[in-house]
């Protein structure tokens, strides 16, 4: 496998050779994220990092089916498959080092909107369902002692970027 390839990640609009269709191997631990490959003698699994709202819409359209907490009644299914996502992760490839990196825009947004205003302009906006779950994902990343960062005016990617 190439360096900095992460194993069972195709990127956006890359599917299988002469197929025009997305390759979907669900048995890969789903990660949008980027390892550390590090000096020689650091293992690739040492650190890795993953870009959380990524993941957490990557879970939240993976899982339509309407799956409710019985005692709130309030959407679990974006926080099921986020969970899911992290215990294969672990599963599978057992990092010594886990985190979760986030946007931060802040009131001026990204460094990229302050340079061109129509960046990302176009998205609606998230799905009233999707706050609290991001906001109970974020709670359990606590609880577990997995860290979470990120830096105001950047997004995930420049902080994972700046990391590796």
């Amino acid at each position: 496998m190439p360096p900095g390839q992460v194993p069972g990640h195709r990127s956006r609009g890359h599917g299988t050779p002469g197929t025009g269709t997305r390759s979907r191997d669900r048995s890969q631990a789903p990660v949008a994220a980027c390892r550390h490959a590090g000096p020689a003698g650091v293992s690739s699994n040492d650190l890795w990092l993953i870009d959380g709202y990524a993941q957490f819409f990557r879970a939240f359209h993976a899982i339509r089916t309407d799956m409710r907490s019985p005692v709130t009644s309030e959407p679990t299914n974006m926080t099921y498959g986020f969970v899911d996502m992290l215990l294969k992760l672990q599963n599978v490839h057992h990092p010594k080092r886990l985190a979760v990196v986030l946007d931060v825009s802040g009131d001026r947004g990204t460094f990229r909107n302050q340079i061109y205003p129509e960046y990302k302009a176009n998205r609606d906006a998230p799905p009233s369902e999707l706050k609290p779950q991001v906001e109970r994902c974020l709670s359990l990343l606590g609880q577990l002692g997995i860290p979470v960062y990120g830096s105001e005016g950047f997004e995930a990617d420049d902080v994972i970027a700046t990391i590796v």
